[in-house]
C-alpha cells in the first residue's frame, strides 16, 4: 500500500538489515513525499524517515527500534520534495532503472550514489520512484576491506576521470 508509510518503512528497514551495503532504501511519490529506512555509516544504527502525509514538506528522520518502530526524532528539515532530488529526476529522465550522478544527501551528512527506477501502476501511470543509496563513505570502507594491508590500491573513477572513491584515504 503506497499510502501506508509505517508498513513501507518497516519493509524497507528489513531490506536494509538484510543487505549490509545498502545505506538507505526509499520511495518518493508524485506528490513529492518520501518514505524510507537506512543505516548510519558512522555507527550502523538504523533509522526510518518520511515526510508528513507522504507529501512534499517537512522531512523527519527517526531512530528505529529493532522492530522498526519510530523512536526519537533525530532530524527534522522543512521543504523536502522528492521530485527535485537527483535520484528521482534521473530515473524519470531515463524512464527505466538507472544510476544517479553523485549527490549530497538531503541531510548533508555524506555523498551518495543511487540506483533508482520509476514505479508505475497497472495503467502505466507514474506513481513514484524507488531507490537505494550507497554512501561514498561505505564504498570506501568496502574497498579498503578488499586489500587487508597488502599495499595495493583500488579506486573508482567517473568517466570524466574524477575520483569517486579509493581504498585508502589518500591516493597520491
Amino acid at each position: 500500500d503506497r499510502q501506508d508509510a509505517s508498513a513501507m518503512s518497516r519493509y524497507f528497514l528489513d531490506q536494509v538489515k538484510a543487505h549490509p551495503m545498502i545505506t538507505s532504501l526509499y520511495y518518493g511519490n508524485i506528490e513529492g513525499g518520501i518514505v524510507g529506512a537506512g543505516r548510519e555509516s558512522s555507527n550502523g544504527a538504523f533509522y526510518i524517515y518520511h515526510t508528513q502525509g507522504l507529501q512534499a514538506g517537512e522531512f523527519t528522520k527517526y531512530g528505529s527500534d529493532p522492530l522498526g518502530k519510530f523512536t526519537i526524532a533525530q532530524v527534522t528539515l522543512p521543504d523536502f520534495d522528492a521530485r527535485t532530488r537527483p535520484w528521482y529526476r534521473k530515473a524519470l529522465e531515463k524512464g527505466r532503472a538507472t544510476w544517479s550522478d553523485l549527490y549530497i544527501v538531503f541531510t548533508g551528512q555524506d555523498m551518495a550514489l543511487a540506483a533508482s527506477r520509476p514505479v508505475y501502476d497497472g495503467d502505466h501511470n507514474l506513481v513514484g520512484v524507488v531507490s537505494v543509496d550507497m554512501f561514498l563513505s561505505q564504498v570506501q570502507q568496502f574497498l579498503a576491506q578488499q586489500h587487508n594491508g597488502d599495499g595495493s590500491l583500488s579506486f573508482i573513477l567517473e568517466r570524466d576521470g574524477n575520483l569517486v572513491s579509493a581504498s585508502r584515504g589518500s591516493v597520491l
